[in-house]
Order: C-alpha cells, then structure tokens, then sequence
C-alpha cells in the first residue's frame, strides 16, 4: 500500500492548534539568539577603528577545554558533525581542531568525523575508499586525509574513525547504513557522544539551516518504522583499500519524495527538554547529547508525533 501523508491543509490546522506555544518558543529562540550575538560582539571582537577588529584565534588547549567542560575526556566516543565557519579563526586551521578532539579522547577514546558523499555512490555508481573526498566539510576532510585516522567501508555512510585499528567501526563492511547491525547500531549500543557543531545557528551560512543536526536521526526514524522513510539499494563500482574494484550493493535509509525530517526542530525539541545540551566551541556553539538517550528520544517521536519530524518540500524536477 502507499504510504499515507497528512496533506498541506492537515499540516496547517495543526500548526494552528499549536501556534501560541510555537510562537512562544520561536520569540525565545529569537531572545537567546540575539543575547549570543550581543556577548559575541561585546567580548570577541575588538572596538570599532583598532587594527585587529576580527575575533581572536583559538588554540588547541583552548578548544581542549570547551570539549572537557561539555564532558568530553579520556575514553569518550566522539561523533562529530562540523562547521569551521562557526568554529573559526583557530591557530593553525581546521587540523588544529582535529587534533583537539583527538586530545581530549585520549588514547582509549574514539572520534568518528562523517565523511559522506550521498551523490557520488548513489548517482555517480563510483567510490574509492581511500580518494573519494568528503562533502562533510573542510574539518572532516582534514581528518580523511590525516594518517592516524582509518576510514569505514559503507561508500554513503563512512566515517574518518581515530582509535584503534581493528576496531569494528573501520572493519565492518555491513551492507546497511542505517538500521540494525550498522554503524548508528553500534553508536547507540556504546552511548557514544554525538557533537554538532554550529547547527541551529542561523547565521552560519555553512549549513543548510533547518536540515542540520544529528545523522542518527535517520537511524532511529528507522528502527522506529517511521513511514516517510524506507530502505533503497544502491549499487556501483567499490575500490577498497590496495583491492581491485568489484560491483558491491549497500543500502541506506532514504525519505519519501515530497517530504524530508525536519532534524533541527527535533534538535531543538531535545534542547528545550534537556536531551541534549549546548556549549561553547571555539566562537561557534556545540550540541552534546548521548545517542542512547537522543535515539529513545527520536524513536518515540517518530512513533507517537510523526508529523513534528517531516517536513513538506519541493522536489527538483
């Protein structure tokens, strides 16, 4: 059967039902937006007419710290997702940033930077696990490029992984990218610490603002049998590490056509009742949360308000 959608009319009267709390919570946002961007100005920035009107660089210890005051210390799984426009400027760069996150986990702790390419596997049918650049940004980028880090096989779902290198996250060629038995499986089953860094920051134009947050979500939409999303098949020219290349088929969790989850407003729904926290990073905020309690959080919204996760959108002919 095809699946059933709440129409443009549906999606309205709801909005209505629910407008004097909306209205609330996006004057809040508003309030606590423009009291961040007043601090920043005030305390960032140097006065108007001095030589160095641009913020101050960050250093690596610095950035250490902002990680271990959001709970980020020796042993910790990080799965970061980035932006160093909101990050920036930080001595020495983006590298400088990965090898924060590398310090702060210590040597028995994990980071997982993403380094996906939705188009290159899905409609170009190539990727080379040792080449194909992230599209994840220029922080991930440098940690697909740096020799202490190893790269998942999954050619949608990949992530530049730093810890050990038998690890199941850097051997797994699981067919799935979402679901049971991937790597989101195994996030969720070792409560990693998801990070976001610069989402729900609408003046980054680093991101496509509305659509940023956890990539987890998709998981836990899954797993909870969200209808708006199913699993495809893709297929297409796999080079693996020193391998010759060979026709393989992985499978990822995509959204019906017409709509796409609305990962902000599920960000912001978790913020405000304390699922996750946000803290300084850099110049930029991070949003730190648990992937066990951020998935039970997402699965039982798909589950019980499945209208609060979708959101209509136009399609590209």
């Amino acid at each position: 059967m095809p699946t059933e959608f709440p129409d443009f009319e549906e999606i309205q009267r709801y909005e209505d039902e629910q407008g004097n709390q909306a209205q609330g919570d996006r004057i809040h946002q508003e309030i606590v937006r423009r009291e961040l961007a007043d601090f920043y100005r005030r305390n960032l920035l140097a006065p108007e007419g001095s030589a160095a009107a641009t913020p101050k660089p960050y250093t690596r210890s610095e950035l250490v710290v902002h990680l271990q005051r959001a709970g980020i210390t020796d042993g910790s799984i990080a799965v970061v997702h980035s932006s160093f426009r909101s990050v920036r400027p930080v001595e020495g760069g983006p590298q400088t940033v990965v090898d924060a996150f590398v310090e702060a986990v210590g040597p028995h702790g994990c980071v997982l930077f993403p380094t996906y390419d939705f188009r290159q596997w899905c409609h170009e049918h190539y990727w080379d696990r040792n080449h194909s650049p992230s599209k994840m940004g220029i922080i991930t980028e440098t940690a697909r490029t740096d020799p202490r880090f190893r790269r998942s096989a999954h050619p949608v779902i990949s992530y530049a992984v730093y810890g050990s290198e038998d690890h199941p996250w850097t051997m797994s060629y699981a067919q799935d990218g979402h679901g049971q038995g991937s790597l989101f499986d195994d996030m969720v089953r070792r409560n990693a610490t998801l990070i976001s860094i610069g989402a729900l920051d609408e003046s980054n134009p680093g991101f496509d603002v509305g659509n940023v947050g956890y990539t987890l979500i998709h998981h836990s939409e899954t797993m909870a049998g969200a209808p708006y999303r199913f699993i495809k098949s893709f297929a297409g020219i796999y080079v693996d590490h020193g391998a010759s290349a060979k026709v393989r088929s992985f499978k990822i969790s995509v959204r019906a056509p017409g709509f796409r989850t609305a990962v902000s407003s599920a960000m912001e729904k978790m913020e405000e009742e304390g699922v996750i926290s946000c803290s300084r990073f850099g110049h930029g905020r991070m949003h730190v949360g648990g992937a066990e309690a951020v998935h039970e959080r997402v699965m039982k919204m798909a589950r019980d308000t499945p209208i609060l996760l979708r959101v209509p959108v136009k399609e590209r002919r």
